[in-house]
C-alpha cells in the first residue's frame, strides 16, 4: 500500500487480505468464509452429526476451522475437537486420538498435501472411522493417492480447479485447453490443482494492464475493477471488501468437492 503498486493476489484465504484497508488488493482466490458458505449449500448431502478440526496452527488453519465450525453450527451439526498442529509436524497421533475419542463422524483437515498425506496414513493405522475432508484447495489428491495408497480411500477434497473434469468448469474451453497444454509440456498432472493459481492470475494482471492502456499504477488499480476474464476456475471479477473509501476487491470462485475411491478421483 505504502508504494501504491496493485497486487492480485492469487493465493491466500485469510480475510485479513481484504479487510484490512488495502485499496490495491485484487485477490482472485476465495476467503475460508466463501469456502465454507459454498459448502454449506451441500453439507446436507455429507450426513454430518458432529464434526472435529485437525489445523495447521496459522492464519490459515485456525481461520478455516473457526468459519467452518460457525457454519456447521449454524446448520444444528455438533462441533467436537478443535486440534491444531505445528507446520513441521510429522507425528500427529495424539491429536488424532483426541479426535478418535471424540465420538464425531466427519473430521475437517486444514494443511499442506505432506501434512494431509501423513494425516491419512495415521487415521488408518488408529482405526479412525470419520469421514476426512479437506479444506483450503491445496490436497493435490493425485498426490495422496500416489502417496498414501489405500490410506486416502474415502477422503474427500475441496478444490479451486478439478482438472479431471474440465467440462465441468464454468469456462470449459478454457478450462479444456489449460489442462492440454499443461499435458504438452509435460508437467505433472497432479499440480494442476495449484498451476491453475497463478495462470489466471496473469490472465487477470493482463486484462487489467490491457484495459489500462499504459504502464501507471493509478490507471491499473482503476482498470482492475472492472475486467471481466475468463479465468479457469470461472468467470473473473471482483467486489468491494473492507473499510469505507479504502475497500480491497474480492473475486467469488468456484468451488469444487472430490472423493478418492478406489484409487481414482470421483466427483461428489
Amino acid at each position: 500500500m505504502e508504494y501504491g503498486v496493485p497486487m492480485v493476489v492469487e493465493t491466500s484465504s485469510s480475510g485479513k487480505i481484504t479487510t484490512s484497508g488495502n485499496p490495491w488488493i485484487f485477490r482472485i482466490s476465495p476467503t475460508s468464509e466463501m469456502e465454507a458458505k459454498a459448502f454449506a449449500a451441500m453439507v446436507a448431502k455429507f450426513g454430518i452429526k458432529k464434526a472435529d478440526f485437525l489445523s495447521v496452527n496459522n492464519d490459515w488453519g485456525r481461520g478455516a476451522a473457526g468459519e467452518f465450525s460457525k457454519m456447521l453450527k449454524s446448520k444444528g451439526i455438533k462441533v467436537g475437537a478443535m486440534e491444531t498442529m505445528d507446520p513441521k509436524a510429522t507425528d500427529i497421533s495424539a491429536q488424532l486420538a483426541k479426535i478418535k475419542a471424540s465420538g464425531g463422524d466427519t473430521l475437517f483437515v486444514t494443511t499442506g498435501v505432506e501434512q494431509i498425506t501423513l494425516i491419512l496414513k495415521q487415521a488408518k493405522e488408529q482405526k479412525l472411522t470419520h469421514k476426512i475432508i479437506t479444506t483450503g484447495g491445496s490436497s493435490s489428491p493425485d498426490q495422496l493417492i500416489a502417496q498414501a495408497g489405500a490410506a486416502a480411500d474415502g477422503s474427500m477434497h475441496l478444490l479451486f480447479f478439478a482438472p479431471w473434469f474440465p467440462e465441468a468448469a464454468p469456462n470449459p474451453d478454457v478450462a479444456k485447453a489449460f489442462v492440454a497444454e499443461w499435458k504438452k509440456r509435460g508437467h505433472n498432472f497432479a499440480g494442476l490443482t495449484e498451476g491453475f493459481r497463478g495462470y489466471d492470475g496473469i490472465l487477470t494482471i493482463a486484462a487489467g494492464i490491457q484495459a489500462a492502456g499504459k504502464a501507471d499504477p493509478k490507471a491499473i488499480q482503476k482498470a482492475l475493477w472492472g475486467v471481466k476474464v475468463k479465468g479457469v476456475n470461472g468467470p473473473i471479477s471482483f467486489i468491494k471488501q473492507g473499510p469505507k473509501g479504502r475497500e480491497s476487491a474480492q473475486n467469488v470462485p468456484n468451488i469444487y468437492v472430490v472423493k478418492i475411491v478406489g484409487g481414482k478421483i470421483t466427483k461428489f
